[in-house]
């Protein structure tokens, strides 16, 4: 009976290829790793980190984590061979290395390797200490607008007493923090929980004070924050928001710009840099339950701030001076939706889709051809008719071109209450060529040499740069808003 089972057994090894592989089970151990970049987790500088490493692990694993320069060298040791269970764990990197001297901003590797039963795995992600600048060449000459959406009476989205008019403030100020460190000027439409403009007038000059859309911001309130953009002469215009809808299935991300506006080419590149960059920021939160769904930049015709110059009651709205700089309105998240109002609820995602619109800035600006910030040296308030017209004038560029056949020039148009915000560039007073060669970041000084307009009465007299073409031949038509200083002549 043995010597018939040894024969079946040889027969069936026969039988058997010459090498058979053992089978080996994919290390799944790592169930998420994700970094997020955080330079402003706290008001407190001692508790500031360059970035948070959160890793989940479905089981127990030696772990062992560093942060390293993209050449390889390790910078510090978060975590050397421990021993952990299965879980989640999270790690703060202050930016400093081994020895505790803090290394310089830029770019770095958060490199992760478990080893248990299964073997080993390893993952890598990139990470940032520290924002990059923005428009190194001279951050200081630039502006930006944050309009954080809602206030006071109007709440936006809000449910699960989650309300949106908070959440768009807390990224606005986030935002204005990174780039005020940054070195760029910014301007904010509200600071505070506040209705604007408190108290109301009729901005807009339509007859009508206070909402004409209920639950909704009034065109008086609107055209007050785009006000203030336009009398900063800010380079962008961010109008922050997020989302909210009947259905708690709606979720995702998306930038809206004026698709009816001179500036549309540039309102588009700005809008897909910071769609972009958002769903960059958003994707770090990554998981089981969570993926950023990605909408896109989209025409934003329906919204008053987007829209064009209009002198048409009531629909469209009145809107004499519409925004005269690339403007973008963002929906980042939806409140209405419980994964996504999860995040909004989080400090470090609101600082995340901060970040997002802060390297959206930074891209566009990087990126621009044409920029100018203008600056009155001296200007005549009362001329005759006819008569001579010094202007002094400091202008800085502030795009990425370098000046090649540029001339400054005076055109006038009719006063209107506040400023003009028709886009029209008026008749020609007077004009200068500026020098070539005036490299991004560098200010010159030109006097205009300009006749008064031949009739009595009152002036805006709008400065603008004439680069030349067959299509928009003025840098305001590029979304580079234009100087305008008032003047009276007389008989």
């Amino acid at each position: 009976m043995i010597r018939q089972q040894l024969a079946a057994l040889l027969v069936a090894a026969a039988l058997l290829p010459a090498f058979a592989p053992v089978a080996v089970a994919e290390n799944n151990t790592i169930s998420s790793f994700r970094v997020i970049a955080s330079p402003f987790t706290s008001d407190d500088v001692s508790t500031r980190h360059a970035a948070g490493i959160r890793l989940t692990m479905a089981r127990g694993a030696i772990v062992t984590l560093t942060i390293d320069q993209p050449g390889g060298a390790v910078v510090r040791r978060l975590a050397s061979g421990d021993q952990l269970a299965a879980g989640n764990y999270s790690w703060a990197w202050a930016g400093a290395d081994d020895g505790g001297a803090l290394m310089p901003d830029g770019d770095y590797v958060a490199h992760l390797v478990v080893q248990n039963g299964l073997g080993s795995d390893s993952r890598t992600r990139s990470l940032r200490k520290g924002m990059p600048p923005i428009y190194p060449a001279n951050p200081g000459a630039i502006t930006i607008l944050i309009n954080p959406g809602h206030g006071g009476i109007n709440t936006g989205a809000a449910t699960k007493k989650v309300t949106e008019k908070f959440l768009n403030l807390d990224i606005g100020l986030r935002l204005q923090r990174l780039l005020v460190a940054a070195g760029v000027n910014v301007v904010m439409t509200r600071t505070t929980d506040v209705h604007i403009p408190d108290p109301e007038f009729d901005v807009n000059g339509d007859g009508v004070i206070g909402p004409t859309k209920p639950g909704g911001d009034d065109w008086d309130g609107l055209a007050y924050r785009i006000d203030m953009g336009n009398e900063a002469r800010a380079d962008l215009h961010i109008f922050n928001h997020n989302n909210g809808a009947g259905c708690r299935c709606r979720r995702g991300t998306m930038t809206f710009t004026g698709l009816q506006r001179s500036w549309t080419p540039e309102g588009t590149a700005f809008a897909t840099y910071v769609q972009a960059q958002q769903i960059n920021q958003l994707d770090t939160f990554r998981s089981d339950t969570y993926y950023p769904i990605d909408w896109g930049v989209r025409n934003g015709r329906a919204f008053y701030t987007l829209s064009p110059y209009s002198l048409t009651v009531p629909t469209p709205p009145l809107e004499p001076r519409p925004a005269l700089q690339p403007t973008v309105l963002t929906e980042s998240l939806y409140v209405s939706d419980p994964i996504e109002r999860g995040l909004l609820m989080q400090p470090i995602a609101r600082e995340a889709i901060a970040i997002g619109m802060y390297l959206g800035i930074r891209d566009y600006l990087a990126t621009r051809d044409y920029g100018i910030r203008y600056s009155v040296v001296d200007a005549p308030a009362t001329v005759p008719v006819n008569g001579a017209a010094d202007y002094q004038l400091q202008v800085t560029n502030t795009g990425n071109q370098t000046s090649s056949g540029w001339k400054l020039q005076l055109h006038s148009v009719p006063a209107v209450p506040f400023y003009d915000g028709s886009e029209a560039i008026g008749d020609l007073m007077g004009s200068v060529a500026i020098p070539d060669g005036l490299a991004p970041g560098q200010t010159t000084t030109l006097t205009v040499h300009a006749v008064a307009p031949p009739a009595s009465g009152g002036w805006l007299v709008k400065g603008d740069v004439f680069i030349g073409g067959a299509e928009r031949p003025y840098l305001s038509q590029r979304g580079v808003v234009a100087l305008q200083v008032p003047l009276t002549t007389e008989p």
